[in-house]
């Protein structure tokens, strides 16, 4: 039985001329472009019958057993009652590998509130996993390197930013460290938790006492894996004389900044409009000829989106579950490759994380067309409907996966 198939395809309106009616159709590069000629997505119906994917067959998987959630305070990044107050605790935001390498021992991802996903090289995806309460962080593996846009998105809840560096060549204009001079007057030592300078995690002692320097030689690209623990999470968060992140003034206490809105249930507060029981992402930009696919596939047992990566389950390396979601959003943006001057990283990606745009919001197996703005890189993100009003997500945790514009027509979701 043939799968109706809903692709998702860019049409972009160009400005009416003075002295007539008339409209250009343009299409799309991978350069910057002015948010203002920013695509619009038009979803159509198609018969084809080619897309069958591993995604889109596999029945059995075994995703995260369900927890029951009380308390008399709300999480702000999950919607979820708990009993804790976390709204003056700021959440944590780890920089985590999505490197063909590092997926033998990737794990930490389905225990975030919110997870982001962008393209850092071609070809390669990178994660920005965000929790809630830094006391109960779980074991988290493998940290790596952050961007521009980490920045800006771990920026999007006020959450201090765990990352294992950054660009730092110097003259760079993707140099990390260059960015937060600019915009804070400080190298970022107050502002993120940098893994490879804090003792709990770049000294053998530390690394080995606290459990943070894992897998020493078991990659070609990297002499360790260097991961995160709740003790060590809780030293370098909290230790006064030895913590170069509190040292420069860093703290955990201040006011989390609510992206994401919620209902109080399971149910979003937004009614899908087409069925969506199979999403598909393509991660790529004008300038290279790789991509890396990512499918989620419903589970109406769990009620949650589990996730397939280039064709396979994607699994947590310890627990041995499916990643899963309950709220899965996909913005619609600007994604460059760029010549880094960096021998290290020779390419990199510059995402678009302000402005506005187009965005896609999948939940309990249907989609809704919204809209995303991000008016400045320390504000919040704001996610409304076609009426302009707030779309508040069901209960549980979150995706935001960036695509670019100009390959926009190859997502898409399936019934």
């Amino acid at each position: 039985m043939n799968s109706k198939i809903k692709k998702v395809l860019i049409a972009i309106v160009a400005v009416a001329l003075a002295v007539c009616h008339c409209f250009v159709v343009v299409s799309c590069t991978g350069n910057k472009k002015d948010e203002t000629t920013e695509s619009d997505i038009i979803v159509t119906k198609s018969t084809d019958t080619t897309a069958t994917t591993t995604a889109a067959t596999t029945e059995e998987v075994t995703t995260k057993e369900p927890v029951i959630h009380t308390g008399d305070y709300v999480d702000p990044l999950t919607g979820y009652a708990t009993e804790k107050d976390l709204s003056n605790t700021r959440p944590i935001a780890v920089v985590v590998d999505n490197s063909s390498l590092a997926l033998k021992h990737q794990t930490g991802l389905n225990d975030a509130a919110i997870v982001y996903e962008g393209l850092v090289a071609p070809g390669i995806t990178r994660f920005m996993a965000v929790y809630s309460d830094y006391e109960e962080i779980p074991y988290i593996c493998n940290v790596r390197s952050a961007r521009k846009f980490t920045v800006d998105w771990a920026q999007s809840h006020n959450a201090v930013l765990v990352c294992h560096g950054g660009p730092c060549s110097e003259g760079s204009p993707y140099n990390i460290y260059d960015l937060l001079r600019e915009r804070y007057g400080s190298n970022g030592a107050d502002l993120i938790v940098n893994t490879q300078t804090e003792y709990w995690f770049a000294t053998a002692e530390g690394g080995d006492m606290y459990n943070t320097i894992r897998h020493r030689g078991d990659r070609a690209d990297l002499l360790y894996d260097t991961c995160v623990t709740k003790e060590a999470m809780e030293k370098v968060l909290t230790n006064k004389s030895s913590s170069k992140f509190v040292k420069a003034g860093g703290t955990i206490n201040g006011k989390v900044l609510e992206s994401l809105k919620h209902t109080a249930s399971s149910e979003p507060g937004v009614a899908g409009t087409e069925n969506a029981t199979y999403v598909k992402l393509k991660f790529t930009a004008s300038g290279t000829q790789t991509s890396m696919l990512v499918e989620y596939k419903y589970n109406e047992d769990t009620k949650t989106y589990v996730r397939f990566q280039e064709g396979s389950e994607h699994k947590d390396a310890e627990t041995k579950e499916q990643i899963s979601f309950k709220n899965l959003l996909v913005i619609v943006t600007d994604v460059s490759i760029v010549s880094s001057g960096v021998s290290s990283d020779p390419y990199m990606t510059e995402i678009r994380t302000t402005g506005s745009g187009t965005a896609y919001y999948f939940c309990n197996g249907k989609a809704v067309k919204c809209f995303w703005s991000k008016n400045s890189v320390s504000s919040e993100l704001s996610i409304v409907d076609g009426q302009g009003k707030v779309v508040e997500l069901a209960q549980g945790n979150t995706y935001i996966g960036y695509v670019d514009t100009s390959f926009s027509s190859e997502t898409g979701f399936y019934d």
